[in-house]
């Protein structure tokens, strides 16, 4: 009998009577047994992206999963048997001590005593559940504790040690272990901020398929809202094209578009904050901050500014005497220190601000120490500094305490993700995130924009496995052709000549002879604006628009269910009289077109020029603006 036969029967009685036969087998046999199955399923690697702060957050949606997993017993673990795994999910925030206590704090909430939860860092001690501070003791829990009392959820940021070896150790030892009936640990991977790490983390991917452990992990999810070249480019290194999108995958967090509109339009992005232009490429960003405030702050007034310094720290410490010789209140936060500074030179750190209220010290997320401060300061000035460990992954506006003023330079936008990151701070849901004054160099900020603005049109499409080019800004532009008329109804033949008769542009508008062919079109119901310029919709916009600007934007909207538009635009929109309809569609049909029509196109074109010269085909590409 053939493998896949025997396989076939193997499933076919665990189906019918499971726990006879696995009552039969002793744990070796059963494990034997299983990695048959095993080694043939891959891991499945997916994609959860939003944008910064975005009101559907990253965060709980991860949560959900983890609930569906624990709580509700979803696995998604493709398992060819009813036997279930105990399955624990890691979680590897960013190099961040402060994220990952954030984390804490938000599955402590969510789960409270539902749920086991550890945490592997340099700062917690051992107990016997399995938190301290290295994957030994986590280990060494899994292999005495009893099922019931299994952890559930493991803790641990991005550094090398936790990703590269403490992960690696735990699969190699979860390998070697059968719980009772045959069960086995499985370990769902959850790694935020992937695109900051994603070098640290393809050395473990890697190892990981080299050494056949990919059975233990049936999912590894990337959390970012900036998906750059970079982490595209490393995950094609460990041979991964392409990750399923989080919001498909899991049918539980899908939304309707109708519901996600709603919700874009409850967020306060920076496509939707005011930027207040200083030019000034100065790479010192404390010489930066000087000048708008002597230019820009109205100091009278109160103000809470988000400014940042460069990675290093000497940097954070000079924009903090900066404002205390102001007599401000500081916030600095870096690897060293976490904290406030009084006016009068006393440090408070996180911790012992904490302890002072009776905060519960692992409980409570940054933005409630923020909130707290500004009860107890109602009229003090604050600036907020540091850099790497505070433009990610941290909520700072929230009810009772915003933002006034963010100041950002140059030194912030030399990488385009990290620059997004922090413009990410002053963003959120407008319930908690009002309007922030954003001061910093506008043609930085616009290109920042872009990417945001591509990030939520892309997730205004149910795209099952997101590739690179999905991502790619200009990439909706490639292969698509525009075509200029003067007139719709030459728009209209132009259209079903090259695409097919069964295409009906304007079919709300057309006007048909009694033969039922189309004559011309009302265009009495046409958006207009108040000047009677035709309205034109595209990323989302209705307005009166460039022929220029639908060219630079000439693939949004074209996909599998639509295959060209045509849209009303202007050479001059300042002119009524240049309205223009430009014609989008792929090349693939102009070249299957081309393909069928080319002689005779070729012969009429060569008789209207000279009947001696024959036409290139780079004259037929202009004439088509390819």
């Amino acid at each position: 009998m053939s493998n896949n036969l025997v396989d076939q029967q193997i499933i076919k009685l665990l189906r019918e009577n499971p726990q006879k036969i696995l009552n039969a087998m002793t744990p070796h046999m059963f494990k034997l047994m299983t990695e048959q199955f095993e080694k043939e399923i891959p891991t499945k690697y997916l994609l959860n992206v939003e944008g910064t702060q975005f009101p559907l957050s990253k965060t709980e949606k991860q949560l959900q999963v983890i609930e569906l997993t624990n709580v509700a017993k979803l696995h998604y673990l493709h398992s060819p048997t009813t036997n279930e795994h105990h399955v624990i999910s890691i979680i590897i925030s960013s190099n961040n001590l402060a994220e990952t206590a954030q984390w804490y704090a938000r599955t402590e909430k969510r789960f409270g005593k539902k749920l086991k939860i550890c945490v592997v860092s340099s700062k917690t001690s051992n107990d016997k559940m399995g938190s301290g501070r290295g994957i030994n003791n986590f280990i060494h829990a899994c292999s005495l504790l009893k099922e019931k009392n299994l952890p559930n959820i493991l803790l641990m940021c991005c550094h090398s040690r936790r990703i590269g070896e403490d992960v690696m150790d735990l699969l190699r030892c979860c390998d070697r272990w059968v719980l009772e009936n045959g069960r086995r640990f499985k370990f769902n991977i959850f790694i935020d901020e992937a695109d900051k790490n994603i070098n640290l983390v393809a050395k473990t991917i890697k190892q990981i398929k080299k050494i056949n452990l990919e059975k233990h992990v049936p999912e590894m999810h990337f959390i970012t809202a900036t998906p750059s070249p970079k982490f595209w480019r490393t995950l094609k290194s460990c041979g991964i094209n392409s990750l399923y999108n989080l919001d498909l995958y899991y049918p539980d967090l899908k939304i309707s578009q109708e519901e996600r509109k709603k919700i874009t339009e409850g967020y306060r992005s920076i496509l939707n904050q005011e930027i207040t232009p200083y030019l000034n490429m100065t790479p010192d960003p404390l010489e930066y901050i000087i000048k708008v405030m002597d230019n820009i702050i109205d100091e009278k007034k109160r103000r809470i500014i988000f400014c940042p310094g460069a990675r290093e720290v000497d940097t954070h410490w000079a924009i903090s005497r900066y404002f205390q010789n102001k007599k401000w209140w500081t916030f600095v936060h870096n690897g060293g220190f976490k904290g406030f500074i009084t006016p009068s030179g006393e440090e408070i750190t996180v911790d012992d601000f904490k302890k002072k209220y009776n905060m519960p010290i692992r409980k409570t997320e940054l933005r409630d120490v923020f909130r707290l401060w500004n009860r107890h300061n109602p009229t003090a000035n604050l600036a907020i500094t540091g850099l790497t460990t505070i433009v990610r992954g941290l909520t700072f506006n929230t009810n009772k305490f915003n933002f006034t003023d963010m100041i950002f330079s140059s030194v912030h936008s030399r990488n385009l993700a990290d620059f997004i990151q922090v413009l990410g701070r002053c963003c959120g849901n407008k319930k908690y995130c009002k309007s922030i004054n954003i001061i910093g160099i506008e043609s930085l900020y616009k290109k920042a924009q872009l990417f945001v603005k591509n990030i939520l049109e892309i997730k205004e499409e149910d795209i099952e496995e997101y590739k690179e080019e999905d991502f790619k800004l200009n990439n909706k532009n490639k292969g698509i052709f525009t075509e200029l008329k003067s007139n719709p109804l030459e728009a209209y033949d132009h259209v079903r000549l090259i695409l097919g008769d069964n295409k009906r542009p304007f079919s709300e508008y057309q006007i048909k002879n009694d033969s039922g062919i189309v004559i011309d079109f009302n265009f009495e119901k046409y958006p207009k604006n108040e000047k009677g310029f035709y309205k034109n919709n595209l990323r989302g916009e209705e307005e009166v628009m460039s022929v220029e600007y639908i060219k630079n934007n000439r693939g949004w909207g074209i996909n599998d269910k639509k295959s060209y538009r045509i849209h009303a635009g202007y050479e001059d929109v300042k002119d009524i009289n240049t309205l223009t309809w430009v014609i989008c569609y792929e090349k693939s049909y102009y070249d299957e077109w081309m393909s069928i029509n080319k002689d005779s196109f070729m012969k009429k074109n060569t008789i209207k020029i000279k009947k001696t010269k024959k036409i290139k085909m780079n004259s037929v590409n202009k004439m088509f603006n390819v």
